[in-house]
Order: structure tokens, then C-alpha cells, then sequence
């Protein structure tokens, strides 16, 4: 999801509603329940400044939020703690 000219305390409620929306949805075929981990990036001049920086920092926020709780929107820069949690929970099950 990319919302030009957001900052993160803009973007941050948008990304939130869409988390809250997917993990409102029924099961499919009553078994399989989706959630959503979303990476958030701003591209202010504290962020990366090109594309690819952006894509991969939102890359890194959202794999901090899929291997700590899972189903939450997790800023970029992560802070450090929840850094170390993610890679360590990342390599216990051979994630990316």
C-alpha cells in the first residue's frame, strides 16, 4: 500500500483501518483466518530516500511485525528489542 504525501502519524490510522479490516473477515471455508503484518515508511527527510531504500525498509518493519505478534502495523525504524525478537523468531522457523 502506497499513500504519497502521508506521514507516518498519517499514514499510521490508514494502515491500522486496513489491518482491522482483514482481520475482521470470516475464516475462508470456516478454516483458514488471515491477518495482516503491515510495514510502515515514511519518505520524509528522517526515511530512506529512494525507492528501493523505501520498499525495503517497509520490507524490514513488516517482517518485525509478521515474526513478533503477527496482525500489526509496525513503524520503520523498528526499535532494536523487537529487531532482535523478530530475527530470533525468524530463524527458529527458517523464515525469510
Amino acid at each position: 500500500m502506497m499513500l504519497p504525501n502521508f506521514s507516518n502519524p498519517e499514514a499510521a490510522p490508514a494502515a491500522e483501518r486496513v489491518r482491522a479490516s482483514i482481520d475482521a473477515l470470516k475464516a475462508f471455508g470456516g478454516k483458514v483466518k488471515v491477518t495482516a503484518s503491515i510495514g510502515l515508511v515514511a519518505s520524509d527527510r528522517n526515511g530512506p530516500s529512494t525507492p528501493e531504500a523505501l520498499v525495503k525498509a517497509a520490507d524490514e518493519a513488516m517482517y518485525v511485525a509478521k515474526f513478533t505478534t503477527k496482525n500489526r502495523v509496525c513503524l520503520w525504524p523498528p526499535n532494536a528489542s523487537e529487531s532482535a525478537l523478530a530475527e530470533t523468531n525468524r530463524k527458529k522457523i527458517g523464515g525469510r
